[in-house]
């Protein structure tokens, strides 16, 4: 595994990006850690390593899924908290608070649309097609934020676009 991590500096100038013992640069740049360091690889394996230790370690693809997943389950967890306490709760009926604060041990099984103004976090491999529970949808004003552990590069970009990482990718 080939990787940098920078930190990022505090006065906003611009960063040279590391680059490889034979001068080259990396593919890939994640920005992370509340956008306090970058890290610079070619590959979705080396910065997933850098968001959970130990990843790249493990073995099967199997494994890397568990802990993606895991990984996910925790990252749901907080991002939702971080939503509720920025949007509030007090414009939510019973059913959309029991949602936005349930255990999320197990799936939700939406009745309806979201249309709750405070975004929900989900994790994709809840649904189908890898599991026999419906994708939940949303309408008006909801809006439903998908977490996606079922692949390496989809997790990242879901990270990404939920803007808890910026990732970019160099194209020569």
């Amino acid at each position: 595994m080939a990787r940098a991590t920078v930190a990022n500096p505090d006065d906003m100038r611009l960063l040279e990006p590391p680059a490889r013992a034979d001068g080259t640069l990396f593919r890939l740049e994640m920005v992370h850690d509340g956008w306090r360091r970058r890290t610079y690889a070619d590959e979705a394996i080396d910065l997933m390593d850098t968001l959970v230790p130990g990843y790249g370690e493990l073995g099967t693809p199997e494994e890397r899924r568990a802990r993606r997943v895991e990984h996910g389950l925790a990252m749901q967890v907080r991002i939702q908290a971080l939503l509720n306490v920025q949007f509030g709760l007090t414009e939510c009926n019973e059913y959309e608070k029991s949602a936005l604060t349930s255990d999320r041990a197990e799936p939700l099984n939406l009745r309806a649309p979201w249309t709750a103004s405070v975004p929900l976090v989900l994790l994709d491999i809840n649904y189908k097609p890898h599991t026999m529970a419906d994708i939940p949808t949303s309408s008006g004003d909801g809006r439903i934020l998908w977490l996606r552990p079922s692949s390496e590069w989809g997790y990242l970009e879901s990270l990404h676009s939920i803007g808890v990482i910026s990732i970019a990718v160099r194209e020569d």
